[in-house]
């Protein structure tokens, strides 16, 4: 066979395994601009210098009026765990905007709760208890995966912010840092 009929037949191969398996994968509704999908997750909480999960849930719908930034992590996932200390920062520096990390592809509670409570963690060593954050956790095994409810495809971390009247104002699957909330959210405010 051809050798230039090979590589083009592979090159196409290629466009159209890229295109199926990440372009066309976005999820309806979820593209900035839309109005954001409604979601309700479980909380973790800090009992003294443990994490336990807690009664309380948070729904997004439930907390309109001011501007969310919806952080998805996983405990397996490096650049979540280095953002996670920006996003609290972030979270002390402007108490009016809800700051919520929702971990669950990482697996069952047990997991994340036994992740969390590990000294060993370098996010532990910050000080987890001392975080502002709203921590939600999403059971996939329940079919209740928020992450691609929110158009998650396959990157982490993933960061959503929806305003006030629950408009979708930014969505990306990049890790972000303090100055980067900041460009992101405080014109938010300012309008």
């Amino acid at each position: 066979m051809n050798k230039k009929l090979v590589g083009a037949l592979a090159l196409v191969l290629a466009g159209a395994l890229v295109y199926y398996n990440f372009i066309d994968k976005q999820t309806p509704g979820v593209e900035v601009g839309d109005k954001s999908p409604d979601f309700t997750v479980a909380t973790m909480a800090a009992d003294g210098e443990t994490f336990a999960m807690t009664d309380v849930e948070y729904n997004l719908y439930g907390n309109t009026g001011k501007v969310r930034v919806i952080n998805f992590w996983a405990t397996w996932c490096a650049a979540c765990k280095h953002e996670l200390p920006d996003f609290d920062k972030f979270a002390k520096a402007y108490p009016d905007v809800e700051v919520i990390a929702v971990c669950g592809a990482s697996g069952a509670e047990d997991i994340v709760i036994s992740w969390m409570n590990n000294e060993k963690q370098d996010a532990q060593k910050n000080g987890w208890s001392d975080f502002s954050l709203i921590f939600g956790f999403y059971d996939e095994s329940k079919d209740q995966n928020v992450y691609e409810t929110m158009g998650g495809q396959s990157m982490w971390p993933m960061t959503v912010v929806v305003d006030e009247n629950g408009t979708i104002c930014y969505s990306a699957e990049v890790a972000l840092t303090y100055e980067d909330l900041q460009g992101i959210v405080l014109p938010l405010l300012e309008t």
